[in-house]
């Protein structure tokens, strides 16, 4: 199947693997901001004591996801815009799963900042502060599972079309189909934390893996006039 962009197509392309990657480097970097403090305590007095003292860390992290959230939008505007060439009901599917991650996200961050205010005050109890800290960690958990859905429509759109290489197509499917096997787990499991290790390096590494692969064909889509590049 040979599918062309056009100019216009081609500079979205460039912008979204620009952006994508720059997303990269903010979640590395705002996620190991938070998860160097996050994690430290599990009872809301030590929550409160860990937001208190870290609490730069924490505003680091929280704005590197809010700039994520912002970014977020327009990759899914450029995604939709990229894979509209080859069917338009399925990137328009695509691009609305990861904009309602992109809105679960802007509420998890959203009630981490009003559990840090809210220790910053002292003036609140610390379940109160704690309910808003572990709910940044379970709102977002919930979004990661549209997430995951956008991954593996988007994968789908690759395989069946061949617009790009068919292994990235499955490589985003697994990615995905690991994010939402995550989210029903966290969900689901009253123990989740016995596969939460595992779990996360699984997700980890196939996400790691397809959407750096993605950012790059991206790029060199934006670059190139051939039909099928990587």
């Amino acid at each position: 199947m040979t599918i062309q962009l056009d100019q216009s197509q081609r500079k979205v392309a460039a912008f979204t693997g620009a952006a994508y990657g720059l997303m990269f480097a903010l979640a590395i970097g705002g996620g190991v901001a938070l998860a160097s403090v996050l994690p430290l305590a599990t009872n809301p007095s030590g929550i409160v004591s860990v937001l208190s003292s870290n609490e730069q860390w924490v505003r680091i992290g929280m704005f590197a996801f809010a700039v994520i959230f912002l970014l977020d939008i327009s990759v899914s505007w450029g995604l939709y815009v990229v894979f509209s060439v080859v069917d338009k009901m399925r990137a328009l599917h695509a691009a609305a799963f990861r904009l309602i991650y992109s809105a679960v996200l802007a509420v998890a961050v959203g009630s981490l900042f009003v559990g840090v205010q809210l220790a910053e005050s002292g003036e609140f109890p610390p379940a109160l502060v704690a309910a808003f800290v572990v709910g940044f960690q379970s709102i977002w958990a919930v979004g990661l599972t549209a997430f995951g859905l956008h991954l593996v429509i988007l994968g789908w759109l690759i395989i069946t079309s061949g617009f790009a290489h068919k292994i990235l197509g499955w490589a985003l499917g697994a990615a995905g189909t690991a994010y939402v096997a995550d989210g029903l787990l966290q969900l689901l499991l009253t123990e989740y934390q016995s596969v939460a290790g595992f779990m996360a390096v699984l997700v980890g590494v196939l996400s790691i893996a397809s959407e750096l692969w993605l950012t790059v064909w991206l790029v060199a889509k934006g670059a190139s006039r051939r039909s099928n590049a990587l």
